[in-house]
């Protein structure tokens, strides 16, 4: 039986990387005989691959330090948020105890965890892990051009991710990584510095948090202002004061909300 679906811009990537099924990837090779301009396409998209291959090819052959490991990053997360959850239960029950079984009755206590302390929590062990590194704070060096790190940070997160321009605020742009967000997606993570050595972190991950205004964390000295926009929550981290800071995330909201949300495809 044929396959009813239309071609699309994945089928051909998919077919680039090999991971269409032998009927699917007969379709697209009739497909592409016929249509020239969908050929070209993929002949672009074969050529950005090599072009990111080459770009990206000595970090790959780099050594992860074993600290930086996913699989210690997502056990530093999971540790975290379940001290984060322990704290909040005993609070809870101390309140349970004192308001009385009717409280219960009304599921004050049952619940998912709060997606604003998930998101700073999860905001801020990123900024924590990678500014203090010297030789690996980033992944892909902004040197290799902004558009490419935009691109590579887009097609991951499947969401549009343009790093801000926080110059007029006296911060450059030093690159950025892919991180897992903590709750089984993806995130992305972009550094800044100024002259005197203050690191900043943008952290992005596609979902909201509960409202959109610009909101207020701190934590051991880390200040970060988060926001929702466009289905993208941006938290942006440094140790700074929070009236120093306000500048610089409502900087970056301003740029993230004029962007446009559809994610470029390699």
């Amino acid at each position: 039986m044929s396959d009813p679906r239309p071609i699309g811009e994945d089928d051909l990537q998919a077919a680039l990387d090999g991971r269409l099924q032998p009927e699917r990837r007969a379709l697209v090779e009739r497909y592409l005989a016929t249509r020239p301009d969908a050929a070209r396409r993929q002949d672009a998209m074969a050529e950005n691959d090599l072009a990111l291959r080459d770009a990206l090819q000595a970090k790959f052959e780099e050594p992860i330090p074993a600290r930086l490991r996913v699989d210690r990053l997502q056990a530093k997360i999971r540790r975290g948020r379940m001290q984060a959850l322990g704290r909040v239960a005993a609070v809870l029950a101390l309140v349970a105890l004192g308001a009385g079984a009717g409280w219960l009755a009304h599921g004050g206590i049952g619940g998912a965890p709060d997606p604003d302390r998930r998101l700073t929590a999860d905001a801020v062990a990123a900024y924590r892990t990678f500014t203090v590194e010297t030789r690996h704070p980033v992944e892909v060096r902004a040197e290799a051009g902004d558009a490419q790190l935009s691109t590579w940070l887009s097609t991951r997160l499947d969401h549009r991710i343009v790093p801000p321009d926080l110059g007029p605020q006296g911060f450059r742009l030093m690159g950025g990584r892919v991180l897992p967000d903590g709750a089984g997606g993806t995130a992305a993570l972009m550094m800044y510095d100024d002259d005197r050595g203050t690191r900043l972190t943008v952290y992005a991950r596609v979902g909201m948090v509960a409202g959109t205004d610009l909101r207020f964390s701190e934590s051991d000295g880390i200040s970060t202002f988060y926001r929702s926009e466009r289905d993208l929550t941006v938290a942006v981290s440094a140790r700074m004061d929070r009236a120093g800071l306000l500048a610089v995330a409502q900087a970056a909201a301003l740029q993230f909300e004029a962007a446009p949300g559809d994610a470029p495809r390699l």
